[in-house]
């Protein structure tokens, strides 16, 4: 049984909606551009211990994130590395059932392009978006303790997407998108259960940039724009008999704002005996399944909304 996994609120105690916006570039005339995004999903059959499997997102799209469904929550993501042209990723799975698993890879994409739009002479054009990166950083936790750590993009770039490759022992408690004025970047919350060693965690961010290439013609660009609705609660259900340690079987949202997209999301919760059995980023919400097997007190999801359209340029 894992302590830290994805979850939701079941009560909504607070709600926060945190905008990063820049000003786009000024000048006649004003117009936007669609910012089209799609799931792709690979089903996978997974052994005990860790396996690999690859995700692509179709033709012209760039990945955002990986999240997995299935295998009794017992399957998660354990380590991604982006393929060249960032239209994929190779995905590390991690099985910790007795037996092969069920699964399935969901994987996010957003279009390389975005979709067309007028220029000042009345043609139509598009802006290509800059490609996905991998960011990445170690941290060394200590001995029956817990450390929060933020693995930041490049000026210009937002968190997308999280992945710890945790070894045995720790625990992820929390892993989340942060936007704010200065900064985006994907924050960890982990513990070493471990009560003499200390241990080495790799942890992954994708990146993407948040500015479109300049369109040759009149020289301007684009913004994608992105928020971060977010809840706060418990889940104070307490546990019913059933033939599995675990029984309160529970789905939870968060929903975006009109006009927005979810492009991915996370969660935080600082104790309490859990496990995810699905997450998924939809039309417009970002989504998550949770068994608990008991009260869960803090809980905390945040969806990572992306605007159908850009801010303007001119």
């Amino acid at each position: 049984m894992r302590r830290a996994a994805f979850l939701l609120a079941a009560s909504l105690g607070a709600a926060g909606l945190l905008a990063l916006l820049v000003g786009a570039t000024s000048g006649p005339p004003r117009h936007r551009h669609s910012v089209p995004i799609e799931a792709t999903t690979t089903p996978a059959i997974v052994p005990t211990g860790d396996s690999t499997l690859t995700i692509e997102c179709p033709a012209g799209y760039r990945l955002l994130n990986v999240s997995v469904s299935g295998g009794g929550g017992d399957v998660t993501v354990a380590g991604v590395v982006l393929t060249d042209d960032g239209r994929g990723a190779v995905v590390t799975l991690r099985n910790s059932a007795g037996e092969t698993a069920i699964a399935t890879l969901r994987g996010i994409c957003v279009k390389a392009r975005t979709g067309d739009a007028r220029d000042q002479g009345g043609r139509e054009h598009s802006h290509p978006l800059g490609d996905p990166d991998l960011e990445t950083a170690t941290v060394e936790v200590d001995p029956f303790a817990g450390a929060a750590v933020s693995v930041p993009c490049p000026t210009g770039s937002v968190a997308t997407g999280g992945v710890a490759e945790v070894p045995t022992g720790v625990e992820v408690q929390g892993s989340y998108p942060v936007l704010d004025a200065t900064q985006a970047e994907w924050r960890f919350q982990l513990f070493n259960t471990d009560r003499t060693q200390a241990a080495n965690v790799t942890l992954k961010a994708i990146c993407l940039p948040l500015w479109t290439e300049r369109f040759r013609r009149d020289r301007h660009r684009h913004l994608l724009i992105l928020v971060t609705p977010r809840i706060v609660g418990s889940v104070d259900e307490s546990p019913r008999l059933a033939r599995r340690p675990l029984a309160t079987e529970t789905t939870f949202s968060v929903e975006c704002p009109d006009g927005y997209r979810a492009a991915g999301g996370g969660w935080s919760i600082p104790e309490g005996l859990f496990r995810i059995l699905s997450e998924s980023a939809g039309e417009g919400s970002y989504e998550l399944a949770v068994e608990a097997a008991s009260e869960l007190p803090t809980v905390e999801l945040t969806a990572l909304c992306l605007a159908q359209r850009t801010a303007k340029g001119g």
